[in-house]
């Protein structure tokens, strides 16, 4: 664990916190603290890791495993406990993290999809800076979907003005 990495500390914060979604032995998911989509979360190895090519073993099999886990988790918050999601957006706004969470934060707070159970989800990994990877720490994106909406490799293609054909 690096003293400076933000998910190695956030490990410690989230769990003291009580804010851990998922975790098993060496994986473990909390929502994202600049989300995208109400319920987006971010499993992340709990040994700093860097390098894709150093994620193996142990450490890989339960980041995988942790993705669909997680969505699980989020299910069930989203059936018996939504409230958890918008006080964790308000916690942001009083507590942020970054400067820019409490932007995102309210931004979720006002999404018209706050409430909505997810049915599916998306997710993926920026590698390298370029992809917009910020944190020196492997990480993967859930992003929850409750309604039908582009696919990543369709908004990718329509963020780039590439047709889809």
């Amino acid at each position: 664990m690096k003293q400076k990495c933000l998910f190695c500390n956030s490990y410690i914060k989230s769990k003291r916190q009580g804010l851990i979604i998922f975790e098993n032995t060496n994986a473990y998911s909390i929502l994202n603290y600049k989300p995208s989509v109400p319920g987006h979360s971010l499993v992340i190895p709990k040994q700093h890791v860097t390098n894709l090519k150093n994620l193996t073993g142990n450490t890989l099999e339960d980041l995988i495993q942790a993705i669909p886990e997680t969505f699980d988790k989020l299910l069930a918050i989203f059936d018996f406990k939504p409230e958890l999601i918008p006080d964790y957006y308000k916690s942001l706004i009083y507590e942020p993290p970054e400067s820019e969470s409490k932007e995102f934060a309210q931004f979720m707070l006002e999404h018209p999809l706050l409430y909505n159970r997810p049915i599916s989800y998306n997710w993926g990994m920026n590698y390298g800076y370029k992809a917009g990877q910020r944190e020196r720490h492997l990480h993967i994106h859930l992003f929850p979907r409750s309604e039908s909406g582009l696919g990543i490799a369709t908004a990718m293609r329509k963020l780039l003005q590439i047709d889809d054909k």
